[in-house]
C-alpha cells in the first residue's frame, strides 16, 4: 500500500504499467486520470520482451473524487495529474495485488531441485555426445518427478506458511505497555500448540 500526496498542480508518474493488479481509493482532493489497455498479454518487468509501448487507445479519462475507487488490473498503462488543477491537493491510497505466476513457481521449484544429488552435479560439458545425452535424459526425469512432488499447489501453500512478516512499527514504550497483542497475517495463521 503506498499513499500519495499531489499538491497545486503537480504531475504524477508518467504513463506506465504495474505487474500486478492496483485499486485506487481517493481519500482527498481530485485527480485526473487516464487508463489503456495492455501492448501485451501479462507482462512482467523481468520479461522475454521488453514492454515500452502503450497503446493508443483510452479506455477510460475521468477524476476520481473523495470516496471513489478505482480497479487497474495488471499491464494496464495509467497516469494520473492534477496539471489541469490550478490549486488545492489530492491524497489517494494504491493498494497493490501481486498473485503468483507459473515463473515465480518454477523459480521456486529450482530451490526445491538442491534436494537431488542429479541436480547438484556438473554438467558433463566435455564427455562423449552419448555421456552427455544420458545426463540430459537423467535430468529430464528427474525434473517431471519433481514437477510431481512439487506442484503448484504445494508452491502456493508453502508461500502461505513461509511468508516472511510485514514490517513492524517500534514504539520503543513510547505509548507505554501495550495493551493488547494483534496478529495480523497476509494468509490465515497456521497454529502449532505446544505440549504442556
Amino acid at each position: 500500500m503506498n499513499a500519495y500526496l499531489t499538491t497545486q498542480d503537480a504531475a504524477g508518474f508518467a504513463l506506465h504499467w504495474d505487474d500486478h493488479d492496483v485499486v485506487i481509493v481517493q481519500v482527498a482532493g481530485e485527480k485526473s486520470w487516464e487508463v489503456r489497455g495492455t501492448s501485451q498479454p501479462v507482462p512482467m518487468y523481468r520479461d522475454a520482451e521488453p514492454n515500452n509501448t502503450p497503446p493508443d487507445e483510452v479506455i477510460w479519462k475521468g477524476t476520481l473524487r473523495a470516496g471513489d475507487v478505482m480497479h487497474i488490473p495488471r499491464g494496464h498503462w495509467h497516469q494520473a495529474t492534477r496539471t489541469d488543477r490550478a490549486d488545492g491537493y489530492s491524497l489517494h491510497v494504491t493498494f497493490g495485488f501481486v498473485k503468483r505466476t507459473g515463473v515465480n513457481w518454477l523459480a521456486w521449484l529450482t530451490d526445491q531441485c538442491r534436494r537431488e544429488e542429479v541436480f547438484r552435479t556438473d554438467l558433463d560439458r566435455w564427455g562423449t555426445a552419448e555421456a552427455q545425452a544420458e545426463q540430459i535424459a537423467a535430468l529430464a526425469s528427474a525434473t517431471a518427478r519433481l514437477t510431481d512432488r512439487f506442484g503448484a499447489a504445494a508452491f502456493l501453500a508453502a508461500r502461505e506458511q513461509e511468508c516472511p512478516a510485514a514490517r513492524h512499527v517500534q514504539t520503543a514504550g513510547l505509548f507505554g505497555p501495550p495493551a493488547a497483542v494483534v496478529c495480523v497475517t497476509e494468509f490465515p495463521p497456521i497454529l502449532e500448540p505446544a505440549a504442556m
